[in-house]
């Protein structure tokens, strides 16, 4: 939800207070729907239990970028991203740009279940939903479309069989990937799975 500090003041009753990391923002300043990647182990857990938390427990801030694929094009075009719906409650500043998207600073703390919503991979940019008017994931979901159900079956599938390759490789001994192991293309995966003599799962043909 965009929202200035003011209309979220108004509309909630809890203050704003802004992350240490970051520019507070002004009363009449708005913030934008902001977006994390949280990597592929956390957004699986996301997406089939609860994500109480959307950074490491041990980590103080949050990072949230206004383009949810910026952090990670890989992961979140081919798996999705989370949406914050509500940024102000966990006290989002700016801080800083990544490429042409603008980055905030969070609190990492627990987030309420109904401010944060998984988007699907085909409307994962930033701008191909009504998140303006979108206060909770009730209405997120009513704007994605009755195919999120099944898009989300589908991703929950894709991180299950993306993260089991992953430990099949560690486990016959490879070398962690000097790069996000999704963002390899098909053919350089392929290969290295062969090499070790691992099985895909992720790795199928055409993907």
């Amino acid at each position: 939800m965009r929202e200035t500090v003011a209309d979220y003041l108004a509309r909630t009753g809890r203050s704003y207070r802004p992350a240490a990391a970051g520019r507070a923002l002004s009363g009449d300043e708005p913030c934008p729907t902001l977006f994390r990647w949280p990597g592929a182990g956390a957004l699986l857990e996301a997406l089939t239990t609860r994500l109480a938390r959307l950074g490491p427990a041990s980590a103080e801030t949050l990072w949230l970028c206004d383009d949810a694929t910026a952090p990670a094009p890989g992961g979140a075009g081919r798996f999705g991203a989370l949406a914050i719906l509500e940024p102000l409650a966990l006290g989002a500043a700016p801080a800083g740009t990544l490429g042409a998207a603008r980055v905030h600073a969070a609190e990492n703390a627990e987030v309420a279940p109904d401010t944060v919503v998984w988007i699907p991979p085909r409307l994962v940019a930033a701008g191909s939903a009504p998140w303006d008017a979108v206060a909770t994931a009730a209405q997120a979901r009513q704007a994605l479309g009755h195919q999120w159900e099944d898009e989300r079956a589908l991703a929950v599938a894709a991180l299950s069989a993306y993260l089991e390759e992953l430990a099949d490789l560690e486990r016959a001994g490879a070398p962690v990937p000097r790069r996000p192991w999704c963002e390899l293309d098909a053919a350089e995966r392929a290969r290295v799975l062969a090499e070790h003599g691992v099985p895909g799962r992720f790795t199928l043909p055409g993907r």
